[in-house]
């Protein structure tokens, strides 16, 4: 993962005590707090499937559209 942060967040983080900081907690997460099998972690977490009108296009409000433009859904 990708992460970018201005020199100063940088330089506010007790790197004495880097696992304990709150603003390094904020910021710049570590491996162990990722859960892979979460049961919510899935393409479609908000269950937009439903909403899809095109490859990468969802409209679930009536005013409103999502363009997705990294993923799609996965087929079923």
């Amino acid at each position: 993962m990708s992460i970018r942060l201005a020199p100063h967040v940088l330089s506010m983080i007790d790197w004495n005590n880097p696992f304990e900081d709150p603003i390094r907690l904020q910021f710049i997460p570590l491996k162990s707090e990722f859960i892979p099998d979460h049961p919510m972690c899935g393409l479609d977490s908000l269950e937009e499937k439903s909403h899809k009108v095109l490859d990468n296009l969802v409209h679930r409000y009536p005013d409103k559209v999502l363009f997705l433009s990294m993923w799609t859904f996965a087929s079923s």
